[in-house]
């Protein structure tokens, strides 16, 4: 449209002077003063020469049947009229409600203003015989020429841009008819079903993926209504008597867009939208459009269950065990019954996993997970909190008595051996119990003290399970704490180091002393190694102990160097699993062998067999590395673990330490004294040093010079002693020798 074109307005009024006055005030010119007669029906001009008006084309008409004749002209010629200004009576002829509908029958777009000084007409009047009210202003006498400018603006504008509209409108439609014959090739070539109704019922469109999804023939479709087509469709979906509900309420509302999805009974999912299609703003008929979207709700599916279970077991996972806690909850709730809540744990899972290789583990932990989910009802829940650990919820239980025998199946049920890769296994589990409504009433607190319960289970020895008790949280709480001071330690010089001397068995001189880590607590005294070490572990705090205990002992095995108290005296000092794995342990420890300038030959490490029990070419080629340093190695607590000596000669240690629970009963326990002996001879016979642990009676040492135990370590010699006690004992043997006389 060209907006430059000038708007025709069509002035309609028995009185020329009005004629005169309008077309003043609609001009371009900035003259509009008006005389006082004027003035009467316009009242007076506010900011009239800050008003520059558009360019208008101005027509007149003295009576209703000229007014007609003007508009027939101006639409045949293409030129019509945007807007009339109509008075409301023109005698002799019609007025201005007559004038006005005969117009609109032949324009219906023009816009129209009634001009009345009558306040008698009110808008309700004169709207209920006009029917196109949309284009329809009064404007009351006196008029204000600001008001007449602005209106005369805003209506052409308003004309301008529905006419502008109505183009686009015949433009799309003259396209959409150019492009009708291609409608039915664009329908199939789509994926989708398509299904075109009609208002009275007929159809109008569908394609072949509409009949085979629906199994349909073209026959029956072009001889039957769609209502009978529909309640064919009706008997193939899931719930027939909604689907006919919601068809009948498009029917009788077709402006409606619906969405829906539909599961047939074949099993697949069609999803279906409802579009209402329009010709000339009428609604003439509804669009149906099935598409098949079972492979993404499968996808949906598959990832949900991802989302709420285990992926090794297929159990449900945290995410769902909550909601799981809380439905048993409200069922106990309502019949006044009782939850139980196991948290399942399996004892050694870690040692088994660094023996086996995880693959071995991964298995254990199906099979485990299957014998717990086919052991307990249906419904009951087993879940996987991840690692070893697992949750049983145990619903509508009536008391604590009648768990204690199902708790012992449960464990019993554990002890039988489980047959992986031709290995035969036995993994018990330690169990710990809370139970709604005594120990909790929500999800949370009964796992907190469910887990509590099994920490003391653990405690009490494993293979077992545990009520839950509430000194229980005291003593996690206490746990807590000892980590929290425990962090502190280093820095207020709470820990120290003890040294306990390593003796040659055969000369009784003393080759070295093992490091020994104590902490001094300020207020709670001195805390045995047994309780901090392991938190140490758990916490992380052992990397930065163990680098300090590092550095300590190789700096005061350095300064008894240096003081000629032994030349050649070792240090032994244990390290962590988690220290050794530490990519940079090497790095640290060749810094703190710089800085005490300690002779790498004169260190010995001490690993359990829990570290070789891991990657083992890592673990060798990191030892192996050492060595090269000069550096010595020990394996520690020998015989505790699951390694064997067939095992232990593919790693490059200098030392075994017989573990002290082997030595305590050799001279009464022949199964133990053959243990020990056996251990001796094939260490000797690999070319490895022997060292007993915890020797503290002359009868024991006796019996492991008898079988040429190189080394030995225990209170039979010395306790563990401070710095000063020990340079003190270190001082004394020199002048002695050794400890020939305990020998």
């Amino acid at each position: 449209m060209d907006h430059t074109k000038q708007k025709r307005i069509l002035l309609v009024d028995d009185n020329a002077e009005i004629h005169k006055d309008f077309c003043k005030i609609l001009s371009q010119s900035d003259d509009v003063a008006l005389d006082d007669d004027e003035e009467i029906l316009f009242g007076k001009v506010r900011n009239a020469k800050n008003y520059n008006a558009p360019d208008y084309k101005i027509d007149s008409a003295y009576q209703g049947q000229e007014a007609l004749e003007l508009v027939k002209d101006s639409v045949l010629r293409g030129e019509p009229y945007a807007l009339a200004f109509i008075d409301m009576r023109m005698p002799p002829g019609w007025d201005g409600i007559e004038t006005i509908k005969r117009i609109w029958e032949i324009d219906p777009y023009i816009q129209m203003v009634i001009c009345t000084a009558y306040s008698d007409h009110s808008w309700e009047d004169i709207t209920s015989e006009l029917e196109n009210s949309d284009n329809l202003l009064i404007l009351k006498k006196p008029f204000e020429v600001i008001e007449i400018n602005q209106l005369a603006a805003a209506l052409t504008r308003k004309w301008e841009l529905i006419a502008h509209l109505n183009t686009l409108v015949k433009n799309r439609t003259n396209e959409l008819e150019r492009l009708s014959s291609l409608t039915q090739t664009t329908i199939e070539s789509v994926q989708e079903g398509i299904l075109g109704v009609g208002l009275n019922e007929q159809v109008l469109v569908y394609n072949e993926n509409f009949l085979t999804q629906w199994d349909i023939s073209k026959e029956l479709l072009q001889s039957e209504k769609s209502s009978l087509v529909f309640q064919r469709l009706a008997k193939q979906v899931e719930d027939p008597v909604i689907f006919m509900q919601m068809m009948r309420d498009l029917q009788a509302h077709p402006q409606q867009k619906r969405n829906r999805e539909w599961k047939l009974k074949t099993g697949s999912v069609l999803e279906l939208f409802a579009q209402p299609q329009y010709l000339h703003d009428q609604v003439i008929g509804i669009v149906y459009s099935f598409r098949d979207v079972t492979e993404r709700k499968e996808l949906e599916q598959q990832l949900l269950h991802q989302a709420t279970h285990d992926i090794l077991t297929g159990l449900p996972n945290r995410a769902l065990l909550t909601d799981r806690i809380n439905q048993a909850i409200s069922h106990a709730k309502r019949y006044n019954l009782c939850v139980a809540i196991l948290v399942v744990d399996l004892d050694f899972f870690k040692e088994v996993n660094d023996t086996y290789g995880h693959k071995f583990g991964d298995l254990l932990l199906k099979q485990q997970a299957k014998k717990l989910s086919n052991f307990v009802r249906e419904n009951d829940t087993v879940a996987r909190m991840g690692g070893d650990e697992f949750i049983v919820i145990l619903g509508s239980q009536a008391d604590e008595k009648n768990l204690i025998g199902l708790l012992n199946q449960f464990v019993e049920l554990f002890s039988t051996p489980c047959q992986i890769e031709e290995r035969e296994l036995i993994a018990t589990a330690s169990i710990g119990v809370s139970i709604y409504p005594r120990d909790g009433l929500d999800s949370d607190t009964l796992l907190k003290n469910a887990d509590a319960a099994l920490y003391h289970a653990k405690e009490l020895g494993r293979n077992r399970f545990q009520f839950y008790m509430e000194e229980f949280n005291k003593q996690i709480m206490q746990r807590t704490e000892l980590t929290i001071a425990l962090s502190q330690a280093l820095k207020n010089n709470e820990l120290s180091l003890n040294y306990q001397p390593l003796v040659d068995l055969k000369s009784g001189i003393i080759i070295g002393v093992e490091a020994l880590l104590r902490w001094r607590h300020p207020s709670l005294g001195l805390i045995p190694p047994t309780t901090f070490i392991p938190i140490a572990e758990e916490s992380g705090l052992i990397i930065s102990i163990g680098e300090w205990v590092l550095r300590t002992a190789c700096a005061q095995a350095q300064f008894w160097h240096q003081t000629s108290i032994f030349h050649t005296l070792k240090m032994s000092v244990n390290i962590s699993v988690k220290q050794f794995r530490q990519k940079n342990f090497l790095f640290v420890l060749k810094s703190i062998l710089e800085e005490t300038q300690l002779d790498p030959d004169c260190l010995e490490l001490e690993i359990t067999e829990n570290l070789i029990l891991g990657n083992v070419s890592e673990v060798i080629q990191q030892m192996i590395e050492l060595k090269e340093l000069g550096i010595h190695f020990a394996i520690d607590d020998f015989g505790t673990g699951y390694s064997n000596l067939s095992y232990i000669k593919h790693f490059p240690f200098d030392t075994v330490k017989i573990d002290k629970t082997f030595i305590d009963n050799i001279t009464t326990d022949p199964y133990n004294a053959s243990i020990v002996q056996a251990i001796i001879g094939m260490t000797k016979n690999m070319g490895i040093n022997v060292l007993a642990e915890g020797v503290e009676h002359k009868e024991q040492v006796e019996f492991l010079k008898k079988h040429h135990s190189n080394q030995v370590q225990g209170y039979y010699f010395s306790k563990p002693l401070n710095e000063k006690d020990c340079t003190q004992l270190l001082t004394q043997k020199q002048s002695k020798k050794n400890f020939g006389e305990n020998l």
